[in-house]
Formats: C-alpha cells, sequence, structure tokens
C-alpha cells in the first residue's frame, strides 16, 4: 500500500529550512518500509517495498499528506535537528489533527506523529509509525 511508504517518505533528503510549500525530494529507487498505526485501540501494520520513479521523487509535503488523505493539509512545518516537525488538520471526514517529527539520513526515514480523530467529544487517539529504507538504486525491471 503506498499510504504507509508516502508516509515514511514525507521529508526525505531536505536540509534546508522549508517552508510548507517546498518540495520533498527522495532519491529514486527501491524503497523498503515498515509502518504501524493505531486508531483508539484498533492496531495496524503494513510492511513492503516500494518503487520510486524519478517523477514521483518529489513532492510538497502538503501533495504527500493530502495522497495519503485528500481531507488532511498541513499546517506546520519547520526544521529541526535532523529532520522536520509537522502538524496536519483533516477536516471532511476523518477530522482530527495531529502533530509529529520526521528525522531523515541518506538512506532512512523515520516517522512518528500522534493526535486524535473523530467528532468533537467521541475523538480517538491516533498514533502512527514508521520507517523506510532505500535498499537498491533501481527497482530492477
Amino acid at each position: 500500500m503506498k499510504t504507509a511508504l508516502t508516509a515514511c517518505l514525507i521529508g526525505a533528503s531536505l536540509f534546508a529550512a522549508p517552508s510548507i510549500a517546498e518540495d520533498v525530494t527522495v532519491a529514486p529507487g527501491l524503497w523498503s518500509y515498515q509502518a504501524s498505526a493505531t486508531l483508539g485501540p484498533i492496531p495496524l501494520t503494513e510492511a513492503g517495498s516500494e518503487c520510486v520513479d524519478q517523477t514521483e521523487a518529489s513532492m510538497s509535503l502538503n501533495d504527500l499528506i493530502r495522497k495519503m488523505n485528500a481531507a488532511c493539509s498541513v499546517t506546520r512545518q519547520n526544521a529541526i535537528d535532523g529532520g522536520y516537525s509537522f502538524d496536519v488538520s483533516c477536516s471532511g471526514g476523518p477530522d482530527g489533527t495531529m502533530s509529529g517529527t520526521l528525522l531523515v539520513t541518506d538512506v532512512n526515514l523515520v516517522l512518528d506523529a500522534t493526535g486524535y480523530a473523530g467528532a468533537p467529544g467521541n475523538e480517538l487517539p491516533v498514533a502512527i509509525s514508521g520507517q523506510a529504507t532505500r535498499v537498491a538504486d533501481s527497482c530492477g525491471f
């Protein structure tokens, strides 16, 4: 599922202080990923690999978030030591907010984010964590 890899690739290879509109750029090639999430008491996990081609290797953080959920937008993005912190707001189903960090090295990404989803008064805690590793320069096909 591309959602998990997209979540892991949110801030790869950005080393300047970004604005929300700045493009996220990753190296094309084969990436391996593992992701887990909880929505209230419900755990979800996913692992796999995905080929990132040149056309998918650069996009804004906001576009990446909207690719995972069209109802969500980045409201804050800041450079931190070794990566980025960000806030996301979602409305129009499911509603919610999330804050997280993405740590970046040359070949690894680590994402951690927490927040809430649901209608006021019926909010469920949400937690997402994932990591991706670039395992090859090409995808072999």
